[in-house]
């Protein structure tokens, strides 16, 4: 996320006819959600991701549509640093694994 001093990763799986569709939306989609939820809620990290993730659910549903995602959709795994610290937040059944030096 250029220039707000975050950085944000993201693993999306598909599934469905279009799991490949849905988890490229989320892929370009997701990043400007949390940068405008980080905007609305600078000091907590927390609460701005778990709206970003509420609001790219229902965006998904307007613009991919339902019938789309009654049969397709994608889990995300997304990882946001941000002061030093951070945050692993995640739909479906995709985890993340931090690792460092031993």
């Amino acid at each position: 996320m250029d220039g707000c001093g975050v950085d944000l990763y993201g693993v999306f799986d598909g599934h469905g006819p279009y799991g490949d569709t849905v988890a490229a939306w989320l892929a370009a989609n997701l990043p400007f959600a949390v940068q405008s939820a980080l905007n609305g809620y600078e000091a907590n990290a927390l609460i701005a991701v778990e709206q970003a993730f509420v609001q790219i659910d229902s965006d998904c549903i307007n613009i991919l549509g339902a019938k789309t995602l009654e049969i397709s959709g994608a889990t995300a795994t997304v990882v946001l640093h941000k002061d030093g610290e951070i945050l692993v937040a995640g739909l479906g059944d995709s985890r993340a694994i931090l690792g460092g030096p031993v």
